[in-house]
């Protein structure tokens, strides 16, 4: 799997790194990766995507899965999870797209709302991009844009994706406001990182 990245601060290019987030997009560093159900996500499926702001620009690919997730509410949302390296490590990336009160997305094109609106429409998605390095932390939370289903089964959902994220207070060592993520995916069911 690819990961091609420049990510500039200072003048400095900064590697890949060393936190993780918790994806229910509360978007909290964790000491391991917890699984609703079992052990962290094996390698599956496949994701490319591009990643660009004022002071980053990546080309990543690795594996993707889908599934559900308990969100801090008691119920569930559907989640398709991305990520390059190996989670908790010092080289990874994680994008994730999720929507609450479904069970598996029909084909079509849905909106991807703004994280920090609160309640988005019934029909929305909402989405997050995660980079840790040992000088850098970038969580980017989805303002606008959308993601296609092209083709949804309980077997494997496949896709493409376009959204813009603000840069979260937690990050450090990135500078951007704003990162446009565009990629697709082919994921396949598995166990979602809590």
């Amino acid at each position: 799997m690819m990961n091609s990245r420049s990510v500039t601060a200072s003048g400095r290019y900064l590697a890949a790194g060393a936190l993780v987030a918790g994806l229910a997009l509360g978007i909290a560093g964790c000491s391991s990766i917890e699984t609703v159900g079992g052990p962290a996500p094996g390698n599956s499926g496949s994701y490319s995507a591009s990643v660009s702001g004022d002071d980053i620009n990546a080309n990543i690919s690795g594996n993707a899965i889908f599934g559900l997730q308990e969100n801090n509410l008691g119920g569930t949302e559907w989640v398709v999870f991305m990520w390059t390296g190996v989670i908790n490590s010092n080289a990874f990336d994680v994008i994730t797209i999720f929507r609450e009160n479904i069970d598996l997305p029909a084909p079509g094109t849905y909106q991807i709302g703004d994280v920090e609106q609160g309640a988005p429409s019934v029909d929305d998605f909402l989405g997050g991009y995660v980079f840790a390095g040992s000088t850098a932390f970038g969580a980017f939370l989805s303002t606008s844009g959308t993601i296609t289903i092209t083709a949804s089964s309980s077997e494997e959902v496949t896709g493409t994706f376009e959204f813009t994220g603000t840069l979260d207070e937690s990050s450090f060592g990135v500078t951007a406001p704003t990162a446009t993520l565009s990629g697709s995916f082919t994921a396949v069911p598995g166990l979602i990182p809590q």
